[in-house]
């Protein structure tokens, strides 16, 4: 649901900091792990270009992709 999505940046978003969670991998019984970071008081910017670039450079927005609803 969308407030388990938020639960964990919610607090930080709210303030004025901005948060992201980023998956980092998977656990020995395939759960998922994450990190969040947290950027300076109202730069979204600096979060998010973080976190795309974690991303670019370790594929975990591939990695992590859900399936698609359309592929057979």
């Amino acid at each position: 649901t969308r407030e388990a999505l938020l639960r964990n940046t919610i607090v930080f978003n709210s303030t004025g900091f901005p948060a992201v969670s980023i998956p980092i991998g998977l656990t020995k019984d395939n759960m998922p792990v994450a990190v969040q970071m947290i950027g300076p008081p109202f730069r979204e910017d600096k979060i998010l270009a973080v976190a795309y670039n974690y991303e670019c450079i370790n594929n975990t927005g591939i990695k992590f992709m859900p399936p698609s609803p359309f592929t057979t």
